[in-house]
């Protein structure tokens, strides 16, 4: 299984996200900022970066274009949630490279699917999954 960092500003969310993902096999580290999302991925690999789109301060958006700046950890798969269904949204996430947005709420299983997908395909910058649509 694989070693996520979950970066959310919502600490039950965040709570209950890592106890899903670590009872499914995952190894699951939390962040509820970027600047804390940051730190953590420069201090030891991730195999994914799941992240909340809505947070205050800096954004999920902002996030990912500062990973994506970053040699040591630029080419970490990321998928996105959001609790805002705006095209736009899903349309630039998809320019700077996010793997997938997920629209909140969303089915836990959903999301255990694309994560396994992520971590388990070797060629996930050549194939993203398809947006969900709800």
């Amino acid at each position: 299984m694989g070693d996520i960092l979950v970066v959310d500003d919502e600490p039950i969310f965040l709570e209950t996200m890592c106890a899903n993902l670590d009872s499914a096999g995952h190894v699951c580290e939390s962040a509820r900022t970027v600047d804390q999302a940051l730190t953590l991925l420069s201090t030891r690999p991730f195999d994914l970066l799941l992240t909340d789109h809505d947070m205050p301060g800096r954004n999920g958006l902002g996030l990912i274009e500062e990973v994506k700046k970053r040699k040591n950890f630029s080419d970490i798969p990321i998928i996105l949630m959001t609790g805002n269904p705006d095209p736009n949204i899903q349309n630039i996430a998809r320019k700077i490279g996010v793997y997938q947005t997920i629209i909140k709420p969303f089915d836990f299983q959903f999301l255990l699917e694309a994560v396994d997908q992520v971590i388990g395909s070797k060629s996930f910058k050549t194939k993203p999954l398809d947006h969900q649509d709800e």
